[in-house]
């Protein structure tokens, strides 16, 4: 069984609880070609996207299935791209990058596919300026193989090959872009040097924050090394709100995400306390309790360290950015702002169909 509903008058299911994807996708999405009365159509199924088989349909756009054999293929095809662009990425960012990208997933076809419609629609023609520009990440992994990029279009690898239709897909959609809102989208030395100026005041501001709270840091060191408890004082000024007591306990290397403070830790004489010193999270001092073994390849036995941390939040500058990366992120402030109402007007011509249900991640609770 199955129910379309207008979207004028919302959508509505008994015994399931909305993920929240379907909103926000639908908040992107445009319309594109005529696929019968716009609307919304969900099934009864209630599958998780895990327990779909490959010929499964998770969403339709106008008609155009995205199939759970298409999203492995998309997911596997993002990943080869992240390798190439991040060559030095460790396991953990490989891992995280793959999770992130499998819950937005569903999303970004949902609005790829809407715009190129609404594109094919209009009859809009994509220029070499536009592939050069969608296709910058594909050309990185061109290089590192040494072919030009053209190679994708046939290459053995399915994953390549999706991978070289979508750059040409967000040509065509920086074409529509274009078409769409003309002179509104250029950006001028004026817009960039603006952006410079305010990159350098916020930066300044931030060095004045972390002076402040450096001189902090070391007011607290000359507590703790006068004598006062290395725990009391932790629970007083720490900033960490998973660790409040400042108790971080027993640690092996691997499990230390921070080189620096994975150096003091086992560095550092057991009882000593650290100077503060600056690292991802904010500005830490650490104080070693005890420790167990070598941090070295060559070690027989894997060490451990028994550490307590104190954590001073703190600002964090922009680093220095080239004029294309500055124009290129006044573009998609200024093109989120200008899209937002095209594409609610769009979405109103548009036909979405979920024939396995929308809790694509998770069971809703019936009732």
């Amino acid at each position: 069984m199955r129910r379309t509903v207008s979207r004028h008058h919302g959508v509505r299911r008994r015994g399931a609880v909305w993920s929240g994807l379907l909103l926000s996708g639908m908040l992107l999405a445009g319309c594109g070609r005529n696929g019968g009365r716009a609307g919304i159509v969900v099934g009864d199924t209630e599958k998780l996207i895990s327990e779909m088989t490959p010929d499964e349909v998770i969403v339709s756009v106008n008609g155009t299935p995205f199939r759970r054999a298409d999203y492995d293929l998309m997911l596997s095809g993002l990943d080869t791209l992240y390798r190439a662009n991040n060559p030095s990425a460790n396991p953990m960012s490989l891992e995280m990058n793959r999770k992130r990208r499998a819950r937005t997933l569903v999303r970004e076809f949902i609005t790829k596919e809407v715009l190129v419609q609404e594109a094919r629609r209009r009859g809009v023609k994509a220029t070499e300026a536009h592939w050069k520009d969608a296709s910058r990440s594909l050309a990185k992994l061109a290089a590192s193989k040494n072919v030009p990029v053209e190679w994708f279009a046939g290459a053995p690898e399915a994953e390549l090959r999706l991978a070289y239709q979508i750059a040409r897909e967000n040509a065509l959609i920086l074409a529509l872009r274009e078409a769409e809102f003309g002179d509104r989208l250029k950006i001028t030395e004026a817009d960039v040097e603006w952006a410079r100026q305010s990159m350098a005041q916020y930066n300044e501001s931030c060095d004045q924050t972390n002076r402040i709270v450096l001189a902090r840091g070391e007011a607290i060191c000359k507590r703790i090394r006068s004598g006062e408890d290395f725990f009391e004082v932790a629970r007083e000024v720490t900033e960490d709100t998973e660790v409040p007591d400042g108790v971080l306990g027993e640690q092996v290397p691997i499990e230390i995400d921070d080189k620096r403070v994975r150096k003091a830790a086992f560095s550092l004489p057991v009882g000593a306390v650290s100077d503060p010193f600056q690292t991802e999270e904010g500005l830490v001092i650490i104080k070693v309790l005890e420790r167990k073994g070598i941090d070295s390849p060559l070690a027989r036995e894997q060490a451990t360290v028994n550490l307590g941390r104190i954590l001073l939040l703190t600002a964090h500058p922009v680093a220095e950015k080239s004029d294309a990366e500055l124009r290129r992120e006044i573009m998609q402030t200024r093109l989120k702002k200008l899209q937002a109402p095209w594409l609610k007007a769009l979405q109103e011509r548009t036909r979405f169909e979920y024939p396995n249900g929308t809790n694509l991640f998770r069971k809703g609770k019936a009732g």
